[in-house]
């Protein structure tokens, strides 16, 4: 059965991800892991009873419909999330950030835009406070470079492990770039076999506006990006994304 990790340190937004995935897991029938890196072994006890009340918690939510585990290792969390990700091979991991330009924990502000970037798995980037709503339309942003195998592959299991709908929305800026990238962006509609999906092509000088008025527009609930992939998203407006957007943000590498 597949999984979802979720990084953890008790802070608020991190125990927030925790029921968010939780509620996520419950919805597509996995398995969840709480996962918490430390440099040294001290506090270990008091660290294993927080994690059994939140396992608790957890479990109360989702009504012992899914089964949550928890693993404590010591080391840098780089290197130990990469590792546990490579055993388990998760659906996701979920993850939490307090906003851009917000104080709080700058661990997890950066540790967000760190594995989205470089996991090499698929991130899900949880808005602070955000409440796990079942997931219908899935907002797909990209300009259409680099359309390759697994890259579909991985979004055909996104959205069908949802049940739901994809909008595909491409912002360009004038007419002689759309005209270069539209034959591109289509090739989209033909690689998603069985998924329902559609097009949307908007003019727009900036693109983190266009894609964040689109996702409210439409009331899109998870929104799917491909940071360091395409050149649509500068690193700046990539980070934007994930601690600014309206709704969670999963980044696929």
């Amino acid at each position: 059965m597949k999984t979802i990790i979720v990084p953890i340190d008790f802070s608020e937004i991190s125990i927030n991800a925790a029921r968010y995935a939780a509620g996520m897991a419950l919805a597509v029938n996995v398995n969840l892991i709480l996962f918490h890196s430390t440099k040294d072994e001290t506090g270990q006890d008091e660290t294993k009873i927080k994690a059994e009340q939140l396992i608790c918690e957890l479990l109360q939510q989702t009504a012992n419909k899914i089964s949550v585990r928890y693993n404590l290792v010591t080391g840098f969390i780089e290197d130990e999330l990469l590792q546990m990700c490579n055993k388990v091979n998760p659906m996701a991991v979920v993850m939490a950030t307090h906003g851009e330009n917000r104080k709080g924990n700058l661990f997890f502000d950066s540790a967000t835009v760190y594995f989205s970037r470089n996991l090499g798995y698929p991130v899900i980037n949880v808005p602070k406070d955000a409440k796990f709503q079942t997931i219908q339309k899935i907002l797909l942003a990209t300009d259409g470079e680099n359309i390759d195998t697994i890259t579909v592959k991985k979004v055909i299991e996104i959205v069908q492990a949802f049940q739901a709908s994809v909008d595909i929305i491409h912002v360009y800026q004038n007419e002689n770039a759309l005209e270069k990238r539209q034959p591109i962006i289509e090739e989209w509609i033909r690689h998603l076999k069985g998924v329902n999906g559609c097009v949307y092509y908007i003019r727009h000088n900036n693109v983190y506006d266009a894609i964040t008025g689109f996702a409210k527009a439409n009331e899109s609930q998870l929104l799917l990006t491909f940071p360091g992939k395409h050149s649509m998203f500068h690193k700046s407006e990539s980070k934007k994304l994930l601690f600014n957007a309206p709704v969670a943000t999963m980044t696929i590498q």
